[in-house]
């Protein structure tokens, strides 16, 4: 999951106010690989591709002292979008997503949207997986790769300096 908070306060001299920009994001095929300090280290690494799909948005409407949050949420099970206002649920489109009251963004990574969880998630305190921390005799480290299917418990580590 990849969360994105939207600025949408800033200090005039010495009051707050509400930003009102149209903030276009994309909805589909958000490629983040030009936010990550190095995309091929994470795509030969971890053997992911950091593309996202949207599936959530929380709006603010009103100002600082005073507002109200309206969520846009995409099913997962029907691929529609539905606007949760406090105890009401309608069904809406892609083109009535408020985006210029976007105040943050929820995105999935396409290649986790169609798998069970448990099959996404590791098991931290069992398996071995890319990014988990490891102490090898004192020092602290990381795995580098998801170790093989086959079973074996070979890894690549890396310790920190």
């Amino acid at each position: 999951m990849l969360v994105i908070q939207l600025k949408r306060f800033r200090l005039y001299g010495n009051q707050w106010r509400k930003l009102q920009n149209l903030v276009d994001f994309p909805i589909r095929n958000f490629d983040a690989s030009s936010y990550c300090s190095d995309a091929n280290f994470i795509k030969e690494t971890f053997e992911i591709e950091p593309i996202y799909n949207l599936h959530g948005i929380v709006n603010h409407y009103g100002t600082l002292g005073f507002g109200h949050y309206v969520s846009f949420v995409r099913n997962p099970f029907d691929g529609k979008w539905y606007k949760y206002d406090d105890l009401s649920r309608e069904e809406v489109t892609e083109d009535q997503l408020h985006r210029e009251s976007a105040y943050m963004l929820f995105y999935l990574r396409k290649d986790v949207e169609s798998k069970d969880l448990a099959h996404v998630m590791p098991n931290i305190q069992t398996d071995l997986f890319a990014g988990k921390p490891i102490k090898l005799r004192g020092q602290d480290g990381f795995c580098l790769k998801n170790p093989p299917v086959s079973g074996q418990r070979k890894i690549s580590i890396k310790l920190k300096n």
